[in-house]
């Protein structure tokens, strides 16, 4: 005969196996809600601090495709902030902490020890043929309040992360790895790889990588509006009737970190040849108004020693208090010693093979013969010959009556 069991003790029994199932559901649901809010919610930069901004979607945008953590009161969705992002912005967090120890942190020596005389109250930039290189510019003329930047490469514009597939995020941050290789191991864009870069839906323009730049070198982004050139030459909003004719570009106002400081970056998309100006009236006004500036010029393919670049060779001796450069700009013959007086710095020998017809045999041998007391040591690399000690830099400032 079988024993059985009274029936509140089954009844009991049955009672506590539903409840510990049911605590074990819940329990488990708990955690998985919790996993999931642990993924969703982007990491926030506790330490960074960033000024006020009013709009800051900009801003925020270009924190997260820089790789960069968010800020209290981030106004992103969540789920951007995937494993593929995590693993991007590590990557980026370790190529960045190598490039300031190695490669920016002799530049802004460089720049306290060489280039802060030449620093002024609102100061004006002008760098022609920059890609989006505002990194570098930055870099040498931390101080100034306007920069004016000139490519041929297009303005683009931010991605929209509002309705971004998610999917598709992994593909884009591949996209701004590539584009970024060049400049961040060698100083300097490929001009066709940029082409191919921009050409595609993910990285349409100028205006990503330059934001990127700006995050990354300690800037955040007040705002970004479409701009062109009147016929008289000065900068209109797209909110202007004339807009629809002229050079196309973009103006970023952007507020530095550490100081406050609000600088102006205008970034336009033109062909400044002789016969891209003689087509371009508009330019060439803009060009003809210009203040006196700063010119920084780096890694320009050597077309301003050539004929067709008459024009703006010319506009920059004129209208240039200043200039920094690296063989690859104006020819050092153009440099009228009545008029100019000049620093060198590194080492001069002959263009890279690609450029090879570019040898300044009056520039070699004023590397060659001038005491090497007089030519000043480089501590980085930059331009086509970026390796540490095979770079040049010249500074001619011109003469005062």
């Amino acid at each position: 005969m079988t024993n059985a069991l009274p029936k509140n003790t089954i009844y009991f029994t049955c009672l506590l196996v539903f409840g510990m199932i049911m605590l074990g559901c819940t329990s488990g649901k708990k955690e998985s809600n919790r996993d999931a809010e642990k993924k969703e919610v982007p990491p926030i930069a506790e330490v960074e601090k960033i000024p006020e901004i009013s709009n800051r979607k900009n801003n925020d945008i270009s924190r997260y495709i820089a790789g960069m953590q968010a800020t209290e009161g981030n106004t992103l969705k969540p789920e951007l902030y995937t494993d593929a992002w995590r693993n991007f912005a590590a990557g980026q967090d370790k190529k960045w902490v190598q490039l300031n120890e190695n490669h920016f942190k002799p530049m802004h020596a460089f720049t306290a020890q060489e280039l802060k005389a030449t620093f002024g109250k609102n100061d004006t930039v002008f760098y022609p043929f920059s890609g989006p290189d505002f990194l570098h510019v930055t870099t040498f003329f931390p101080e100034a309040k306007v920069y004016y930047m000139l490519a041929l490469e297009p303005p683009g514009s931010l991605p929209n992360l509002d309705t971004v597939n998610i999917d598709s995020l992994p593909k884009y941050f591949n996209s701004i790895h590539k584009s970024m290789h060049a400049i961040l191991n060698f100083s300097f864009f490929r001009t066709l790889s940029m082409e191919e870069d921009f050409a595609t839906k993910e990285l349409n323009g100028a205006v990503q990588l330059i934001s990127i730049f700006m995050q990354r070198s300690g800037h955040s982004i007040k705002d970004i509006a479409p701009i062109s050139i009147d016929s008289s030459g000065q900068v209109i909003t797209r909110e202007n009737p004339a807009y629809a004719s002229g050079s196309k570009g973009i103006h970023l106002t952007c507020i530095e970190n550490k100081t406050g400081m609000e600088k102006d970056v205008y970034y336009l998309s033109c062909d400044i040849s002789d016969l891209g100006l003689s087509r371009n009236k508009r330019l060439q006004a803009f060009l003809n108004q210009l203040p006196t500036v700063r010119t920084y010029i780096k890694s320009a393919s050597y077309l301003l020693h050539k004929p067709y670049f008459s024009v703006i060779r010319k506009t920059i001796l004129e209208k240039s208090r200043y200039v920094l450069q690296d063989d690859s700009g104006v020819p050092v013959r153009f440099f009228d010693a009545s008029q100019w007086n000049h620093q060198y710095y590194g080492t001069y020998d002959a263009p890279i093979n690609l450029f090879k017809n570019f040898l300044q045999k009056d520039l070699k041998m004023a590397y060659d013969s001038t005491e090497k007391s007089a030519i000043k040591p480089l501590g980085f690399g930059i331009g086509y010959d970026y390796k540490l000690n095979e770079s040049n830099l010249m500074l001619f400032t011109k003469k005062t009556n």
